[in-house]
């Protein structure tokens, strides 16, 4: 099936014309809204934050119940741990949704370039490319080829594959194949062109996630040395400094009150109050760490939300157990 532009080939029928005006408007009314997918994530969202308010609620009951009050800090930071997990699941999912579309668009290029090289025509290309099994693509491709096949105009049909997609890399083949159906010429060329481009784009983005792996792996290491660190301040700098100070008591109703100013600060040391410091201090690390970790992998601080859930559960369990 053959679309014409009238201002580009000369094709001035007004029937025609109309024909494809009303095709477009149908396409209109199928693309998805531009706030969907924003307002899909302020959905999870709020039910995350809901999660989390009703979990420390309940947190707060427990402890108060039983009695557990230095376990409070824990308490309210397991809860919005539990409250994160539907966004990060949510996150995660359209995370591998994306890097697949990104990693099997240099795929489709070539089976649609290697079609098209064999004389059939690009709209029967893309429908045989979208009979292929490419993981998260394939279905992107099937309705980018039922609107084709609806007759709706092949631009506007890519422009809501770039929606849908919703990916750098799929936005700019949108625009490049839209390029070159408007400037015409050889479209084997272009999509050669298009392909390479995509396929080095692919490359360099492997390149550069392999590049900054070490990074990663410092961040996770420091984050590692500094819990060891706190937990064998807490766990035994802090009980030699208990023996002291009911030493330092059983000296001082022996001997009377004489030169004990130096010793101060020893006896108002709070070992629940250390700890706590500590561990909002993991807390804190584990958290900007994640951001910085998901800033380097994935260029975007919310791709480093299940970074932060992995160190802030981990320092989690750890002040727990000790």
């Amino acid at each position: 099936m053959r679309y014409y532009d009238a201002s580009i080939d000369g094709f001035d029928d007004s029937k025609e014309v109309n024909k494809m005006s009303k095709n477009t408007a149908k396409l209109r009314k199928r693309e998805p809204k531009k706030s969907t997918a924003k307002d899909k994530m302020k959905l999870i969202i709020v039910i995350s934050v809901a999660i989390s308010i009703v979990s420390a609620i309940l947190t707060l009951i427990l402890i108060d119940s039983y009695g557990l009050t230095k376990y409070k800090n824990l308490g309210l930071v397991g809860s919005l741990l539990i409250g994160v997990i539907p966004f990060t699941i949510f996150q995660m999912k359209e995370m591998k949704r994306r890097d697949g579309i990104d990693q099997n668009l240099p795929l489709f290029l070539l089976a649609l370039l290697s079609s098209v090289r064999t004389g059939m025509g690009i709209e029967d290309s893309i429908r045989t490319a979208s009979e292929r099994n490419l993981g998260a693509l394939t279905v992107e491709l099937k309705n980018l080829n039922a609107n084709i096949g609806w007759g709706f105009p092949l631009i506007e049909c890519f422009k809501l594959f770039s929606q849908r997609c919703n990916t750098k890399i799929s936005k700019r083949v949108s625009i490049l194949i839209e390029m070159s159906i408007r400037i015409g010429g050889d479209i084997t060329e272009n999509l050669e062109m298009i392909q390479q481009h995509v396929s080095e784009m692919i490359e360099l983005e492997k390149n550069r996630k392999s590049s900054l792996a070490p990074h990663m792996y410092t961040i996770y290491i420091s984050f590692v040395v500094f819990l060891a660190i706190a937990l064998l301040l807490t766990s035994n700098f802090v009980p030699e400094i208990e023996k002291v100070k009911l030493q330092f008591a059983q000296n001082a109703e022996t001997n009377g009150n004489m030169n004990t100013q130096m010793f101060d600060s020893i006896k108002n040391f709070d070992p629940q109050q250390l700890k706590t410091m500590m561990f909002n201090m993991a807390v804190i690390e584990g958290v900007f760490g994640g951001l910085a970790i998901g800033k380097i992998s994935s260029s975007s601080y919310l791709g480093g939300i299940k970074h932060i859930v992995i160190m802030v559960t981990i320092s989690v369990v750890a002040f727990t157990l000790i």
